[in-house]
């Protein structure tokens, strides 16, 4: 590697590794922290309200849980819909109700990531009328029971007030509609959401 461009990597690097530093050094990160807040802040109880893409077209979601400190409890209600099938008149929506216990991974910083796991049941209705892959779908709605899987990532704004992005694997048990039998985790819906989180 020519001596020039090896210096231009260097100096990359280096850059890069003082940027990071910066921002996790800033006073907006040491001020406020997962674990200063967790520590400090009696506000356990908090609701959260969300919006963002399924593989269904667009998703909502409105919760309320318990922050432990590196563990939350949420109860969460999510309605998705959309066509799933692009221009063939096919309308799914999904209403789903979830318990999900999470784990924020301590950093020490005002950012941090979380996984969580949960469980619950979605209602799946179907509207409109037409034939798909040989298969007949008319309107119809049946309920399934829901395993939810999710990763996160949170931005405490204020002691009371976190942003955060979310993606979530929901994958539904076994469940008959329109006729059609539908094997368990054969059709799992994706979910991609941007939120805030209200402490109080």
């Amino acid at each position: 590697m020519p001596k020039r461009l090896s210096s231009f990597f260097v100096s990359k690097g280096i850059a890069s590794a003082a940027l990071i530093f910066s921002i996790f050094s800033s006073p907006i990160s040491a001020g406020t922290s997962r674990t200063s807040s967790a520590e400090e802040n009696e506000n356990d109880f908090y609701i959260s309200a969300a919006g963002g893409a399924t593989l269904l077209g667009t998703a909502g979601r409105l919760g309320i849980g318990y922050d432990f400190g590196d563990i939350r409890t949420e109860i969460g209600y999510t309605k998705s819909g959309g066509d799933v099938y692009g221009q063939i008149p096919i309308n799914i929506e999904t209403e789903s109700t979830i318990g999900t216990l999470f784990w924020d991974i301590p950093l020490g910083h005002s950012t941090y990531p979380s996984l969580g796991i949960g469980l619950g049941s979605t209602n799946v209705s179907i509207n409109g009328s037409k034939k798909v892959f040989g298969k007949n779908f008319k309107s119809d709605s049946s309920w399934t029971r829901t395993y939810k899987f999710s990763l996160g990532w949170t931005w405490l704004v204020t002691e009371t007030t976190d942003i955060f992005i979310q993606g979530d694997v929901d994958l539904f048990d076994k469940f008959s509609i329109a006729g059609q039998s539908i094997k368990s985790g054969n059709h799992p819906n994706l979910n991609a959401l941007l939120g805030l989180r209200f402490r109080f």
